[in-house]
């Protein structure tokens, strides 16, 4: 009995690794997984480490809209090019770390056309695009919040800077009150005193500090 139980397992083990290599259903879910475990390094690695994050950030969303663009207006080809010379292309697609690579593995290509330099999307690579979109949109839910966290700890700390330098510089103000205030009292004591002796000599009494305070 333990026998047969053992050969029904192995042969449902066997029938389950063949289903594995020949059925769409799992052979989709292999090649997705491939690619974003690699979108994933890409953005991790190549953009997010070596960018600031609020660079990155910004990054990522020009390449998110990019996708966005392709994946909504799959036949309209104006919206499967951008051009290198473009200013925000320029700041952060071609001059931030990582992220033209994460445009080649999207599906674009270089292409130089009436002297200029574009990069156009092919469309062989939509399966690429959706998922790089989607890890795409998975980094920014990710890391806004935390750029928005730093935000607010930054402005936190400079408030508390402002506080403090407001504190001491009213410490300052009232230590000179303080010994202002110290001084007209003693020249007024004094003035008191030298008008009360000089009184007293005047008429012939001699007061003592006692009587004049």
């Amino acid at each position: 009995m333990s026998q047969d139980r053992e050969i029904i397992a192995a042969a449902a083990l066997k029938r389950l690794q063949e289903l594995r290599f020949t059925s769409p259903l799992y052979k989709k879910f292999d090649e997705d997984h491939q690619r974003r475990e690699k979108f994933r390094r890409l953005i991790d690695v190549g953009v997010l480490r070596p960018n600031s994050r609020s660079n990155a950030i910004k990054s990522l969303e020009v390449l998110l809209d990019l996708t966005k663009n392709i994946l909504e207006n799959k036949n309209d080809k104006k919206y499967h090019r951008f051009k290198t010379t473009n200013l925000k292309v320029k700041r952060f697609i071609m001059e931030t770390p990582g992220v033209l690579q994460c445009c080649i593995e999207l599906g674009f290509e270089e292409k130089a056309e009436d002297y200029q330099t574009y990069y156009v999307f092919k469309p062989k690579y939509m399966a690429n695009l959706s998922v790089g979109a989607s890890m795409i949109k998975e980094a920014l839910d990710r890391e806004r919040p935390k750029e928005e966290q730093e935000r607010d700890a930054l402005e936190k700390a400079k408030a508390e800077e402002i506080a403090h330098k407001v504190k001491i510089k009213k410490q300052f103000y009232d230590d000179r009150m303080t010994v202002a205030n110290r001084n007209r009292t003693a020249i007024h004591t004094r003035t008191i005193i030298e008008s009360s002796v000089s009184g007293g000599l005047k008429h012939g009494k001699v007061h003592t500090l006692s009587d004049v305070i």
